[in-house]
């Protein structure tokens, strides 16, 4: 079996080779027909301007991207490359209640159409969703991102153009809640100009794709003013009365401190907001009242707050309610004592009567209470005065209080208490 294989060898290899050079000579001459599939071929639309200026816009759904197989000779189909494929769908006769349009292809090789091939699309028509096209106008919102340098705060900022005109599929418009341009503030202490992209967001909040739509606008030009920033707390007086039987009771603020920008200067030299007592009038009050204070209006000009722009002052007023409070006469100072005199109650306790809200006035203590009596004038003796109390705020007296006092000599007190001990 071995010899018949290798009887005559040469002579068998040398024929092989001659049929293969053969069968290549007969290929090229006769240049046979083959095909290839080519994949990712993009179907161009043409004519849409029969929708889009008829008020509609559209939306390729399925078949966007098709394989064609093409077929001819080979020495063609081999040359051939998937850009060499052009692959349409005409929308001259498309209304809007067409869904599919059928795809037209050919082979078209340095400019010029090949007939000598065949083209066969195998996704027959491209499926479209046709919209009403409407176009609406949004406001362009600022957000800030990142955080600026300590101690500093955005006074002003703008956009320019402040709105945005958006076209497109309403049914796309209708899924936008907001048009916003997004800034890096992070580290930032001086003004800042620079041109910012527009974001279309969701009632989500997630980030809208702007394919298919137009906009008037993809980016605008945001300015900011920065300053340097101070935190002061917020002070308040009152002026009048509140209506006979009521009482003042708590005075509550919105904020009980707020930040405020402007010159290093300027700040330095502010250390409170107080809010004047004529701001504040209670005159006649029978129920409670809120006061809406405008910050801008108490601060100098430069300074302008960050934080609310205004305080809220709600004042409660109650029917008066009345309590007796005992309150030791140790407490009583006196003003305008001669040095060489001492003042001295004859009693060691005074029953006040206090009046105002309930709430306040029950959590009254003695220590709450100021009794001041002024002695000027008065000689040695015992003497009936009056008891000037200073009590606080929404907490006032009800009626008059007075004590009796003896004056002495304090020098000849101190001489008797020496005489006394050394006749001991």
């Amino acid at each position: 079996m071995k010899e018949k294989i290798f009887k005559n060898f040469s002579l068998k290899v040398l024929s092989v080779v001659c049929a293969i050079i053969l069968w290549t000579i007969i290929v090229n001459v006769n240049d046979p027909n083959t095909g290839y599939t080519f994949s990712n071929v993009t179907v161009q639309l043409i004519n849409t301007e029969s929708l889009t200026d008829n008020g509609y816009t559209y939306e390729i759904v399925d078949g966007g991207k098709i394989s064609v197989y093409v077929s001819g000779p080979k020495s063609v189909v081999t040359d051939l490359k998937a850009s060499d494929i052009v692959a349409t769908a005409d929308l001259i006769k498309v209304t809007a209640y067409t869904e599919y349009v059928d795809i037209k292809v050919q082979i078209v090789k340095d400019g010029q159409a090949r007939t000598d091939v065949e083209a066969m699309p195998k996704t027959s028509a491209v499926r479209l969703n046709i919209e009403n096209r409407t176009s609406q106008t949004f406001n362009v919102n600022i957000e800030n991102t990142g955080a600026l340098a300590d101690g500093y705060s955005i006074v002003s900022q703008n956009v320019s153009p402040n709105t945005v005109r958006i076209t497109g599929a309403s049914s796309v418009i209708t899924t936008i809640d907001t048009v916003k341009a997004v800034v890096d503030v992070n580290g930032f202490y001086g003004d800042i100009t620079q041109t910012v992209p527009l974001t279309l967001v969701d009632i989500d909040g997630n980030a809208l794709s702007m394919e298919g739509l137009e906009l008037s606008k993809t980016e605008v030009d945001y300015s900011a003013q920065i300053q340097q920033t101070k935190k002061v707390p917020v002070k308040y007086n009152l002026s009048g009365s509140v209506a006979d039987g009521y009482s003042l009771g708590n005075v509550q603020l919105s904020q009980e401190e707020v930040v405020l920008a402007g010159n290093s200067n300027l700040l330095d030299s502010i250390h409170e907001v107080l809010i004047p007592a004529d701001t504040l009038n209670v005159s006649g009050l029978k129920a409670d009242k809120t006061f809406t204070v405008e910050i801008a209006k108490l601060v100098p000009e430069g300074v302008v707050p960050i934080s609310n722009k205004s305080v809220l002052v709600t004042v409660k007023v109650s029917n008066s309610y009345a309590k007796d409070i005992k309150v030791g006469t140790s407490q009583i100072q006196f003003s305008n004592l001669g040095a060489s005199l001492k003042a001295v109650p004859t009693e060691t306790e005074l029953t006040i009567s206090v009046k105002g809200d309930k709430t306040l006035v029950d959590a009254l203590t003695t220590s709450d209470i100021k009794m001041v009596v002024d002695v000027a004038g008065l000689t040695e003796g015992t003497h009936s005065v009056t008891v000037a109390v200073t009590l606080p705020t929404g907490c006032t007296l009800n009626g008059n209080v007075t004590v009796q006092i003896t004056i002495s000599n304090g020098n000849q007190t101190t001489q008797d208490t020496q005489q006394t001990t050394a006749a001991q």
